[in-house]
């Protein structure tokens, strides 16, 4: 396994760049978590005239896998346009993080009773169910680096801690890592990106450092 595994990391030595999921995760978790605290309701007066379809539940996950799928493809087939996706996705994904956690918001859109049973109402139901890990409190900072801009450099630090020790994800991490926890580091540099990424779990801790410098001359 080890041996297969060190194979897989020479053929696909950008690898490490998935491991944005983990630290997506953990933070989309967090935020989840802060759903009882006040936020903005995203309302505007002709949603109220928008029947609720459970049909669209399908397309909503198909989504998901669409996403998944080309993902998976390019990885293996086209690193350069690889690359390029995910700077879209990532950039996206981490833009509604730091939104979501600066600016806490929701929408009520689905109904919370039904008139009707059908396997697409169950659906929506199972999505919205809240099976969470927590709780667990967290740290995180976010630093964005401008002073050498006039020398064609951009970057930006993310930290972030997380304390999650006796809950459910700490038993999941444990039985995954068999209660030796993590510590992966990886370092990735190409003609106009530096980035760094540390990722270490121990005793229901987890610490995530991203840094990634941007040569825009």
């Amino acid at each position: 396994m080890l041996a297969r595994f060190k194979g897989f990391k020479e053929k696909y030595p950008y690898y490490w760049v998935s491991l944005y999921f983990v630290f997506y995760m953990i933070w989309f978790a967090w935020v989840e978590s802060r759903a009882n605290l006040p936020y903005h309701v995203i309302h505007f007066p002709l949603d109220d005239y928008i029947p609720f379809c459970e049909y669209f539940v399908i397309p909503y996950i198909l989504w998901f896998g669409y996403i998944a799928v080309v993902y998976l493809w390019l990885f293996f087939h086209d690193k350069s346009t690889f690359f390029k996706y995910i700077a879209v996705i990532y950039t996206g994904m981490t833009l509604f993080l730091i939104i979501s956690t600066i600016y806490p918001n929701g929408h009520l859109l689905r109904p919370t009773e039904f008139s009707r049973n059908n396997i697409f109402i169950r659906l929506v139901f199972f999505i919205d169910a809240k099976h969470g890990f927590g709780p667990f409190s967290s740290d995180v900072r976010f630093h964005v680096d401008t002073d050498h801009i006039k020398e064609g450099q951009f970057g930006f630090t993310f930290v972030a801690k997380y304390d999650y020790k006796d809950t459910k994800l700490d038993d999941l991490i444990k039985k995954i890592t068999n209660g030796n926890g993590t510590d992966v580091k990886s370092n990735y540099v190409d003609n106009w990106t530096d980035v760094g990424v540390v990722v270490k779990t121990v005793n229901g801790q987890t610490y995530i450092a991203v840094s990634v410098a941007i040569d825009v001359s």
